[in-house]
């Protein structure tokens, strides 16, 4: 009982059809894929950009800090050294 000639010739027919439109809703899902992937590295650089920003504001801030801290060190210790008579002339 085998296949007659017709009957396979619609089944490879039918089986060609079906892997063509895998084909196109493979390429179809890899373009979604891939425009979504970009957008996901465009987001996260965007972040990264934006924590790096904040980093560099931070770093600045820092540095004002303890610039400010060592000046007003160095001008209080010079002040009492006048006070208790240590300082230079």
């Amino acid at each position: 009982m085998g296949m007659s000639h017709e009957d396979r010739q619609w089944l490879e027919g039918r089986l060609n059809a079906v892997k063509q439109e895998l084909r196109e809703d493979n390429r179809a899902m890899e373009g979604r894929l891939v425009m979504r992937l970009q957008d996901i590295e465009g987001m996260t650089t965007k972040r990264l950009d934006d924590h790096s920003d904040r980093i560099r504001a931070l770093e600045r801030w820092r540095s004002w800090v303890v610039g400010s801290a060592g000046a007003a060190g160095l001008a209080l210790g010079r002040f009492w050294d006048s006070l208790t008579g240590r300082g230079g002339p």
